[in-house]
């Protein structure tokens, strides 16, 4: 990618904007764009295909409207967005929100190049607010590591009078755990205490059934042949706790997974890990890949008292942290919510934010209190 250099009095005027109403128009720059994405971010949810195939199943009765950002011909931002419609009566709330931001638990990094963050969100929100007539802008949830997110407070604080920031948010629940380079590292950052428990649950376990180790499913054919015994597994586990679950929760939820799993199996991305202890399976991960972090989705295991006293769990936490390493990944990004035992195997937590800019008019002031009478909680 090329390396550019621009000076910050010619950042706006230098910078174009294509705006896309469809996929089919992006097709052409689906590889720049998810190279700009992995190289800035090195995150997987708003990669071009997740963003298109997201589109497919919950874009429905909205607007697309994709921003492209260039100066002198390169990529210096992409924001992916939707427009929704909510009704007040007889007049209607236009709400812009990034791709992926509802229904599937994703916490987003959206790619702009910092240098350039002033001037595009500036353009975003002139193409919002002015072009496509928006009353309402959300952004997030974005990582904590998103460091332009302060700029688009400021620009709306001091520097857009027509606009008023309605919301700002964040939440230290973003799970990550950061990677040594060996397994030995790993083991020598645990406290001795969970160190000994982990040691002594896996030979308890393998004295019970046979030896640890997974298998990794990395093909769409493999995934899929073993998708039902994944899902009845994560289910069953789920229902145990008085929930749902992904795919019981998530509207399409297994056809988007599975058209997830057959476009990214194809470029190396995805992978259904099995964890068997002998014969037995214990449990899944379902992880999907970018360049250095693994994505850890979603996770099944057996349930019952013998099970939760061997702590499978974590054992097969432990599964997913050796072979993440042997990967040479540097991260596990383990999506939103506080877990004791991914903090016990040495998860740590972020921030996540968000905020919502409005038109600073009395009519959408009304309008959003309408709507927070009517629908109490409403997250807009």
């Amino acid at each position: 990618m090329a390396v550019i250099s621009i000076d910050d009095q010619m950042k706006l005027d230098s910078l174009t904007c294509e705006v896309h109403k469809s996929f089919e128009s992006l097709e052409r720059m689906a590889e720049e764009w998810d190279r700009f994405v992995l190289e800035e971010t090195d995150d997987i949810y708003l990669t071009y295909a997740w963003c298109r195939i997201w589109w497919k199943y919950y874009g429905m009765n909205r607007q697309l409207v994709v921003l492209i950002f260039r100066v002198d011909g390169c990529l210096v931002g992409i924001l992916p967005l939707g427009i929704d419609r909510i009704f007040v009566g007889w007049s209607v709330l236009r709400v812009a929100k990034l791709l992926n931001s509802e229904y599937t638990a994703s916490v987003l990094y959206p790619a702009i190049r910092k240098e350039c963050s002033d001037a595009v969100f500036k353009k975003c929100l002139q193409v919002l607010f002015q072009e496509e007539e928006c009353h309402l802008f959300s952004f997030g949830q974005v990582v904590e590591g998103f460091e332009s997110y302060s700029d688009l407070v400021n620009i709306i604080d001091n520097d857009s009078p027509n606009l008023t920031l309605i919301r700002n948010s964040s939440s230290e629940a973003h799970c990550y755990i950061d990677l040594p380079d060996s397994i030995e590292g790993y083991f020598s950052s645990l406290k001795s205490k969970q160190r000994s428990n982990v040691r002594r649950r896996s030979k308890l376990l393998e004295e019970r059934f046979g030896p640890i180790k997974s298998l990794a499913f990395t093909s769409a054919e493999e995934i899929e042949k073993e998708f039902p015994v994944f899902r009845e597994m994560h289910d069953r586990y789920w229902m145990s706790q008085g929930q749902g679950g992904h795919f019981v929760d998530l509207l399409n939820g297994e056809e988007f997974t599975l058209e997830l799993v057959r476009e990214c199996a194809q470029k190396g991305r995805v992978c259904l890990q099995k964890i068997v202890s002998g014969p037995k399976t214990i449990g899944y991960q379902f992880l999907f890949y970018s360049k250095g972090t693994v994505h850890w989705r979603l996770t099944a295991r057996e349930i019952g008292d013998e099970w939760g006293r061997m702590g499978i769990g974590v054992i097969a936490l432990l599964r997913l942290i050796e072979d993440s390493i042997e990967r040479k990944m540097k991260t596990i990004e383990a999506g939103p919510g506080i877990y004791e035992y991914k903090t016990q195997m040495g998860g740590a937590y972020r921030t996540m934010r968000c905020l919502t800019v409005g038109q600073d008019t009395i009519s959408c002031r009304v309008k959003i209190k309408s709507l927070s009478v009517i629908y109490k909680g409403l997250d807009i």
